[in-house]
């Protein structure tokens, strides 16, 4: 009897550590969200997000045609963690270079974040060539000063960016976290 109440005690804590490791395993990146793997099959990633993300379509007519982005929205706290992909029309690809597309999409994000960029290269994230932006974002009354790390990766004929726009001061962690987790089928 004795040995049962050891076996069943016992049983219990380890289960009961188990259980507290896989909550904070699941809230490892801060206080707020519980980040999680998320995949999407359309867009061919899967990324850790925290929550379950929003998403946001948008259908931009230019010179080439019609532009639909898919974007994908988490928000921990006053942090915006995304992922943004895009098919192109073949022209657009065929006859411009990754260079202008890249300075594209780079313009586009800093308008809509209101951001100035910091740095813009090259780069490799989780073998994908692509590039980084680095840039800082306005001040906004009763929020942390923010600043905003994005990559943008050209595969076929599909952009890609992935961007945080995090706290300066609590949140570099997080941001790291979340590009490193971020996997894109190449087919």
């Amino acid at each position: 009897m004795r040995i049962r109440l050891m076996s069943t005690a016992v049983g219990l804590i380890l289960f009961g550590l188990f259980y507290i490791g896989f909550g904070v395993a699941g809230a490892a990146r801060g206080d707020g969200a519980v980040w999680k793997p998320f995949r999407s099959a359309d867009g061919r990633f899967v990324v850790d997000m925290p929550g379950a993300p929003k998403l946001e379509t948008t259908h931009t007519k230019s010179f080439i045609g019609t532009i639909t982005n898919h974007v994908f929205v988490g928000i921990d706290d006053h942090d915006r963690y995304s992922v943004d992909y895009s098919d192109l029309p073949g022209l657009a690809v065929d006859f411009a270079r990754d260079e202008t597309i890249f300075s594209h999409s780079k313009g586009a994000l800093l308008k809509k974040t209101l951001g100035k960029q910091k740095s813009f290269e090259k780069t490799t994230l989780n073998g994908l060539k692509g590039v980084r932006l680095v840039y800082d974002t306005p001040p906004v009354e009763n929020h942390p000063r923010m600043q905003g790390e994005a990559y943008m990766f050209l595969i076929d004929k599909r952009l890609y960016v992935v961007d945080a726009t995090v706290s300066v001061k609590h949140s570099q962690d997080k941001a790291r976290a979340f590009f490193k987790s971020l996997r894109i089928e190449t087919q």
